[in-house]
């Protein structure tokens, strides 16, 4: 009341009031409970599945698809599970071995190349998930790609 009867404005009013609520929304509420709370409103513009598909491979670690998202990271993993039947951390190393794959039976490709396009920086690491994924090092993994790429062509 003080504004108004002094000169102010009720524009001016809103706007202050606004900020009193914003500012004690960010002091006292979580991001989950901010999503939660806001899902219903933000939901209908928001198709998750056609997300995912469409930036999956601009990034190599799921905590950026998160950021990107905008969601917390609970509502985040709860989304995607439901959308997509798996953990978004076997997803993405899914899809990553299927880079890797397509990438090994491509002609006079290195192992560092496959290794910064998919975003392991560690040699080792990469051995491991080759192990892992491929029972093949990352070397035998090339090898054999190739000849399997020669021996379709023929």
């Amino acid at each position: 009341m003080h504004l108004l009867t002094n000169g102010g404005s009720y524009k001016e009013l809103h706007d202050i009031k606004q900020q009193e609520i914003f500012l004690i929304i960010r002091i006292f509420y979580s991001k989950d409970d901010l999503t939660e709370f806001f899902y219903p409103i933000i939901s209908q513009d928001f198709d998750f599945k056609n997300f995912i598909l469409e930036n999956h491979h601009k990034y190599h670690r799921l905590i950026d698809l998160i950021d990107l998202s905008n969601l917390s990271p609970n509502v985040f993993m709860r989304k995607f599970k439901k959308e997509f039947g798996i953990s978004g951390y076997q997803w993405m190393l899914k899809q990553m071995c299927h880079k890797i794959q397509h990438r090994a039976s491509q002609p006079n490709i290195t192992i560092t190349e496959i290794m910064n396009e998919v975003g392991i920086d560690s040699p080792s690491h990469f051995n491991r998930i080759c192990k892992k994924h491929f029972n093949l090092t990352p070397k035998e993994l090339i090898e054999m790609s190739k000849h399997d790429k020669n021996n379709c062509e023929i």
